[in-house]
């Protein structure tokens, strides 16, 4: 009896692990705002409504902090309608030439790039650099 449950504890632990990793994503892809290092950005939802996450990874630093959310079946349209939502918001293609959007805010630089993720999704990454 002892070897069955020492068997089934983990294995319970670790579908209760799953489970609340992924109603976290799922609560994330549904915030119109997130916060990176101090300053709010406006999300994917903000313009696309719902969509499917399927990564999420996040570095806090002093100097610079940086987030990215991976998502599944994001059009080009949704992207450009997102792209035009930033530029609303006051960012600018970024200096370098790259497809990367960015913004000052404060003493902050911002910024945003999105690029194909591996699984086939679409990659947001927002930094931020204090300076």
């Amino acid at each position: 009896m002892k070897n069955k449950v020492r068997i089934i504890l983990p294995c319970v632990i670790a579908v209760i692990a799953v489970v609340a990793i992924l109603a976290f994503m799922n609560a994330s892809a549904k915030e119109p705002v997130m916060e990176v290092g101090g300053v709010e950005i406006p999300t994917l939802y903000a313009s696309a409504g719902e969509k499917t996450m399927t990564a999420s990874k996040s570095e806090m630093g002093e100097q610079e902090s940086r987030a990215e959310r991976t998502y599944a079946d994001v059009t080009q349209q949704e992207l450009d309608g997102y792209t035009a939502l930033l530029k609303n918001e006051g960012f600018s293609d970024a200096a370098d030439g790259s497809a990367a959007l960015e913004k000052t805010e404060g003493d902050r630089a911002v910024r945003i790039e999105i690029y194909p993720a591996a699984d086939g999704g679409t990659t947001i990454a927002y930094t931020v650099t204090a300076g």
